[in-house]
């Protein structure tokens, strides 16, 4: 009997996190094998999400545990799923409270996991997005979600949808770095790690998870911003895992010319090619900034919230 633990980091998204647990209801019946448990780790120090998880429990197909995390962060609350999911499953799964995972995610997360043998698995993050959203919004979610083949091994991975063995974690030694706590990027770090430790990392292309993108996160300063987090991300992945000045000095070199190339496209593109373009060359920009800041030290707190 596999042991499956779905665990969810909440922060005052009470709405969200209700939705969320419709669908969950929702997913397609797994084979005997597998027993499913759900916990909600509520992060906000009020503990908003408890009559949310206590209302559900009685009616939930799958048993339903809701725990307070009043430390707040990103890595502090993902790092409470390691050490819950050690002591109550032999696999972990994780989503985001503003996600709406398809009827078949769950099952299609674990087919490719046994399929393919690997430590991990990530699925497809898209965003639900008004029919007239602007063309450059869809663009920047294909960057910032790739699409791999099915059962395909890859270099890369998020938290937003994923599954991970519980033991080789913990055999690996590995856990989410709680100085990003604030900054994000702490699961690409993650799974760099994981793949540092010979680990692998498969994509499940069926298991997709549909993310709530309100218009406050679809304005252009916003997603600026998440650009410049983005690179930030990737330069303070490379201080840790490529500390030598070459793997370093490949970074600075990468953000110097995204920075460059974006700058020198962007009346060109905005004059031929329209609006649409000439935004995604500003993206461009901002994650060459992110990066070079990342390489001078500078970590970009995206996350840090007013208790």
């Amino acid at each position: 009997m596999t042991r499956v633990c779905i665990a969810v980091p909440t922060f005052r998204r009470v709405e969200y996190l209700g939705k969320l647990l419709t669908t969950l209801s929702n997913l397609t019946p797994l084979d005997r094998e597998f027993t499913v448990g759900v916990v909600i780790l509520d992060n906000d120090p009020d503990g908003s999400a408890r009559s949310t998880v206590s209302g559900t429990a009685a009616t939930f197909p799958f048993a339903l545990h809701y725990e307070h995390v009043p430390s707040r962060g990103l890595s502090t609350v993902r790092n409470y799923a390691l050490a819950y999911a050690l002591q109550h499953a032999d696999v972990l799964v994780m989503l985001d409270d503003d996600e709406l995972p398809e009827p078949q995610w769950l099952s299609e997360l674990l087919r490719v996991a046994r399929a393919t043998a690997a430590d991990a698995v990530i699925g497809p993050v898209q965003a639900l997005l008004p029919d007239d959203a602007p063309r450059w919004i869809r663009e920047f979610r294909a960057r910032e979600y790739p699409r791999f083949r099915d059962g395909e091994l890859v270099a890369d991975g998020w938290t937003s949808n994923c599954l991970v063995r519980v033991q080789r974690m913990s055999d690996a030694g590995l856990s989410f770095d709680t100085s990003l706590d604030f900054a994000g990027g702490e699961d690409q770090l993650f799974f760099r790690e994981l793949l540092a430790r010979d680990g692998t990392i498969a994509y499940a292309a069926q298991a997709t998870v549909w993310e709530i993108l309100p218009a406050a996160r679809r304005s252009i300063g916003c997603v600026l911003k998440r650009s410049f987090r983005r690179g930030n991300s990737l330069a303070m992945c490379d201080r840790r895992l490529k500390g030598d000045f070459f793997g370093l000095a490949i970074r600075a070199a990468k953000g110097l010319a995204i920075m460059a190339i974006g700058a020198a496209q962007l009346v060109p593109l905005a004059l031929f090619r329209g609006k649409a373009a000439a935004v995604m060359s500003s993206f461009e920009i901002a994650r060459g900034a992110g990066m070079l800041a990342g390489l001078a030290g500078v970590s970009y707190q995206a996350y840090r919230r007013q208790a």
